[in-house]
């Protein structure tokens, strides 16, 4: 039978190889996460509302939902809607967001709302929005695949997500609606573009897939 020290030894060798398990299965699970795609037919299906707009302002708040006494810490954001690409979304558009962006929620000591869409105020985006949870919250499709910032080069906007827009023609359905809406924009569905795309070409597609 063991002695008592080397039990006690054995039981820290175990206990740091569960830690170190556990860390493991962390990091796994959120690799796993990051690299979660989506393309463009599914992020526009699934948004309900979708548009070209500025970010006016944004706000870190404490809501108080239905049954939810403790509150919630979320950013309220605001845009300025320039152009609607699906849905109803009006001249203003308004949202609360879960936890607080990274610089803020440092400063206040409240939660990092980690692998979320954040928005520079000034800044113009296009941007596919879920429909509201029961807490009144929403989010970008897709978390940041969603969205893209809007830059003009020569004279003419374009449009990019944060993944250089890798994931918006892999893996696409064969039907003829997509490839109605990749031959409007000339895109060769044997050969999925990335990078800055033009606005024009975007919405074209966007259209056509709605």
């Amino acid at each position: 039978m063991p002695s008592l020290s080397r039990r006690c030894a054995m039981k820290r060798r175990i206990a740091f190889l569960f830690s170190f398990l556990s860390l493991f299965l962390i990091v796994a699970t959120a690799d796993s996460y990051q690299i979660i795609r989506v393309n463009l037919p599914t992020i526009v299906s699934k948004s309900e509302i979708a548009f070209k707009g500025k970010c006016e302002s944004f706000e870190v708040k404490k809501i108080y939902p239905p049954n939810n006494p403790q509150g919630l810490i979320v950013t309220h954001y605001v845009f300025s809607v320039a152009d609607c690409l699906k849905g109803e979304c009006g001249s203003r558009f308004e949202y609360d967001q879960w936890g607080a962006p990274k610089r803020e929620a440092k400063a206040l000591g409240v939660p990092y709302a980690v692998g979320f869409a954040q928005f520079n105020t000034g800044s113009d985006y296009v941007v596919f929005w879920t429909s509201r949870t029961k807490l009144g919250l929403r989010s970008p499709m897709g978390m940041q695949q969603g969205v893209f910032k809007v830059d003009v080069k020569d004279g003419r906007e374009t449009v990019v997500n944060s993944f250089s827009n890798s994931n918006l023609f892999k893996g696409l359905p064969k039907t003829q609606t997509v490839s109605k809406a990749l031959k409007a924009a000339n895109i060769d569905e044997n050969s999925p573009p990335s990078g800055p795309m033009l606005y024009d070409d975007f919405k074209k597609v966007v259209d056509m897939l709605k």
